[in-house]
């Protein structure tokens, strides 16, 4: 019997999370507020990076 995994959030992470998940036989749902084609969510404005010093939108006022 696999193992179901409910994944909250389907950014990069998120996504992420799932595919290596599935990989190791977990059965998966991921739940997003948002449709994956909608471009107003977390990913979308952090342009898919995953570090610390990039928390912050990069079109944010006062970025340069």
């Amino acid at each position: 019997m696999k193992k179901h995994t409910v994944i909250i959030g389907g950014g990069i992470i998120g996504l992420n999370c799932a595919f290596y998940l599935s990989e190791e036989g977990y059965k998966i749902t991921v739940i997003d507020k948002k449709h994956p084609t909608d471009n107003l969510n977390c990913s979308t404005g952090n342009t898919g990076m995953i570090v610390p010093s990039h928390f912050v939108l990069l079109a944010a006022p006062g970025i340069s």
